[in-house]
């Protein structure tokens, strides 16, 4: 048996060690940490104007990552896609990241981001940041705002729609927009689908089923290895941070899974009932505020200097 880990689903590896409890065991072969969007579909161009690429530099190491618009100047995404941030590339407007798309695309440099302060990357909890950008957006047919979930809605049983241009099953990294159609699950069958998800899944996470009962196309099957009329479903790697609409209405960020993304678990995400006041206070903001693990990396260069 081989053993696969939970990984947050971006390109690249962690900076932390997990703990050693959070791994599974699985018959799959182990893909190493990928992205994709599972079971889904290619967007139409522009058919969600609200969702965002973003490059994202970490010293000279490039990650890529969705994210949200979700006001004139501020984008949603996960926590772990900035930490340790040194430049974000913020490209609105995009649907083919191949293309120029000089008609719709605008691209903003920013380093200026709020990270959950009590965000944890052993854990997966509070993995929601904000990125400011330079200046307010305008918004036409390409590039729009999303309004976020509030209240106690628990959204179990309904159907969700989740977007990324992370890898697909059978096609390499995606450079077109994708989209995928799961149903909500409570958090308590989302525990109950592992161990090592009984562990991590609390309050703030909002799980989607990792399995359609659609009929699929046997090429779908071979790839997948799953049943007729039970296809794999859900998003993984560099999905990180973008949407998970309901309605319209903008209820998760993608947070994290099993780094096998075929494994038919639930894709786990931040659920922005839980964290809608703090977005709403940190989104007013206009002091600059970075990682605190890249201050503490800033403040140990200049130690060093002095």
């Amino acid at each position: 048996m081989l053993i696969v880990l939970i990984v947050k689903l971006l390109i690249g590896t962690s900076n932390r060690k997990l703990h050693d409890e959070v791994k599974f065991i699985s018959d799959r072969k182990v893909l190493g940490v990928d992205s994709r969007i599972i079971g889904g579909d290619i967007a139409t161009p522009h058919q969600y104007p609200y969702q965002v690429a973003l490059y994202i530099w970490k010293q000279v190491t490039q990650y890529f990552c969705g994210g949200v618009l979700i006001s004139l100047r501020w984008v949603l995404t996960a926590a772990h896609c900035v930490d340790y941030a040194t430049e974000i590339l913020v490209y609105l407007g995009t649907h083919d990241l191949t293309q120029s798309e000089t008609g719709s695309r605008v691209i903003y440099n920013t380093s200026t981001y709020i990270i959950h302060e009590n965000y944890d990357s052993v854990l997966f909890q509070n993995d929601v940041a904000l990125i400011r950008l330079p200046e307010e957006v305008a918004l036409n047919q390409y590039i729009a705002t999303i309004p976020i979930s509030q209240g106690n809605q628990t959204y179990v049983g309904e159907m969700s729609t989740t977007l990324g241009w992370g890898l697909t099953a059978t096609e390499g990294y995606s450079t077109v927009l994708r989209y995928v159609d799961t149903e909500v699950i409570s958090n308590a069958e989302c525990a109950a689908s592992h161990p090592d998800y009984a562990a991590l899944v609390v309050d703030q996470h909002l799980c989607t089923t990792g399995k359609s009962n659609v009929y699929f196309k046997m090429r779908h099957i071979f790839y997948l290895n799953v049943i007729l009329g039970e296809g794999i479903v859900g998003s993984c790697s560099s999905d990180s941070g973008g949407a998970v609409v309901i309605n319209e209405v903008l209820v998760g960020v993608v947070s994290w899974g099993a780094i096998d993304c075929t494994a038919g678990l639930p894709s786990v995400n931040a659920r922005l009932t839980f964290f809608y006041d703090w977005i709403q206070e940190n989104s007013g903001k206009d002091v600059m505020k970075i990682s605190p693990h890249l201050w503490f990396l800033l403040l140990s260069i200049f130690f060093v200097v002095v």
